[in-house]
């Protein structure tokens, strides 16, 4: 669910949470993620409130306003209030609807004021908080961030040394490697959806686990998000929660054709990256990590999923499989 979100973003669920459970309150309600806001960016808060200190007085507005119970532990899970469900979703279009690829705190701050008759978006609107001239403030933010970096990249690239040749031979070589691996796994991957019929492609053995179809397309959506369009550039389509609901729908030879088809993209976006690019940062999933940090997750993530598969195709099978070499027999 917070695939998308920023890690900023993903400290407030975790303070709403323990905010939730300091109240002894069964729900995480629209108030204690208005807290874990003000908490967690206070660029934002000092951005918005014209108040000095603003999280005392909203705090001690909260607990006039609060039944506070007997504390519950913050290792238990609670779960979101409907308001707050709501909050997250508007929170997620406001983000669609600016264009940003990531949720962070000013698009949960503008969930609050459009969920306008939650307990927050009444704190909110009391201090003078409006939703029109919010989302105007976060787009006047989102752009003087993209001048930020446009800046920052212009002084890096004007300042930052070309690469050495042996700099120049690790990247060549680190690069080869990732695209022969994920060859090697395409490989593997492909001789076990071969070997399973369409049921065992899409059998689970329960709720906690994931199909071998679901696997595939996961490590698809990943590359796609991490590769294609982290490095490469392209538009970010994921939708990351779909990759495990499905149940069905895509046959084995599909699955390897949509597999294979990903692998070979992928590829090819690596292997054009130069070595003055392997310390650039990139942004794929909210994430702030360089070119080769990103080769390098999704290659290990694939050898991660891949020997997954192979275990599952294995224990389906009752066999060893022979992927490498074959053993005496």
């Amino acid at each position: 669910m917070f695939e998308r979100y920023t890690e900023k973003a993903r400290r407030v669920i975790f303070f709403a949470r323990y905010e939730s459970s300091q109240f002894g309150s069964p729900y995480i309600e629209s108030e204690h993620l208005l807290l874990g806001i003000l908490r967690e960016d206070k660029a934002l808060t000092k951005r918005f409130f014209r108040s000095d200190k603003p999280v005392e007085s909203i705090r001690k507005q909260i607990e006039e306003h609060t039944t506070v119970r007997e504390k519950t532990s913050t290792s238990i899970d609670l779960p979101l209030s409907n308001e707050c469900k709501r909050v997250l979703a508007y929170a997620a279009e406001e983000a669609e609807g600016l264009s940003h690829t990531h949720i962070g705190t000013e698009h949960l701050l503008l969930g609050l004021l459009r969920e306008e008759k939650c307990f927050a978006g009444e704190i909110l609107q009391e201090r003078g908080l409006r939703l029109p001239a919010v989302r105007e403030e976060v787009q006047r933010m989102a752009q003087e961030m993209e001048q930020g970096r446009a800046q920052d990249t212009l002084a890096q690239s004007s300042h930052k040394p070309r690469p050495s040749a042996t700099e120049h031979r690790l990247a060549a070589n680190f690069l080869d490697v990732s695209c022969r691996r994920l060859g090697q796994m395409t490989e593997y991957l492909t001789a076990c959806v071969k070997k399973l019929s369409e049921e065992q492609i899409w059998q689970r053995q329960g709720a906690y686990e994931n199909a071998v179809g679901n696997l595939v397309l996961h490590l698809c959506g990943n590359a796609r998000q991490w590769i294609m369009h982290g490095v490469g550039g392209a538009p970010d389509v994921r939708v990351r929660d779909k990759e495990f609901s499905a149940d069905g729908g895509m046959s084995g030879a599909e699955l390897i054709a949509l597999f294979e088809a990903t692998m070979d993209e992928a590829k090819r976006v690596i292997a054009a990256v130069p070595a003055e690019r392997m310390t650039e940062r990139v942004h794929p999933q909210g994430r702030d990590v360089s070119v080769l940090e990103a080769i390098y997750q999704v290659v290990g993530h694939v050898q991660q999923h891949t020997g997954q598969i192979i275990l599952l195709t294995k224990q389906m099978l009752g066999t060893d499989l022979d992927l490498t070499m074959p053993r005496p027999r």
